[in-house]
């Protein structure tokens, strides 16, 4: 598993193949790799894409259900990145990825219960405002 992540690491994200890098992120979620969680974090904003056509039921992007599929590990990193992250992009989709493996209701509290203890007021205000993201969180990011 680890030289997955060492690949992540080294190369440069566009110079993989689509559907090579969909490969190695959807074999990080398969078996669950913890230690992958920080790196998977840090480009959940990359979207991949199939080399082969035909008609799918839309689905969140790869990195997403890798990481959903690791399940609870996720979750924790997964606030502390809200509260450090200001992008507009990746704020839902750490939301989705919460709320993928705790459920809306209980990420939200999560959240919540982040933001009551979190002593610098930049991150407080990025999590208090990332709560509001939980009103969408059920629904397919693609």
């Amino acid at each position: 598993m680890i030289w997955v992540i060492e690949k992540l690491k080294a190369i440069e994200l566009e110079q993989m193949e689509g559907s090579r890098l969909d490969c190695c992120i959807s074999i990080l979620g398969e078996f669950h790799a913890e230690e992958a969680v920080d790196e998977l974090l840090s480009i959940i904003e990359v979207r991949t894409w199939k080399m082969w056509g035909g008609l799918e039921a839309p689905k969140d992007p790869t990195v997403i259900r890798a990481l959903a599929k690791i399940g609870k590990p996720v979750s924790l990193k997964a606030v502390a990145m809200l509260a450090q992250d200001d992008s507009a992009v990746k704020a839902p989709m750490y939301v989705r990825v919460i709320a993928l493996v705790e459920g809306v209701d209980l990420g939200k509290e999560m959240v919540r219960l982040a933001a009551e203890k979190e002593k610098d007021a930049t991150k407080k205000a990025r999590l208090e405002k990332a709560m509001e993201l939980f009103k969408n969180a059920d629904k397919v990011i693609n």
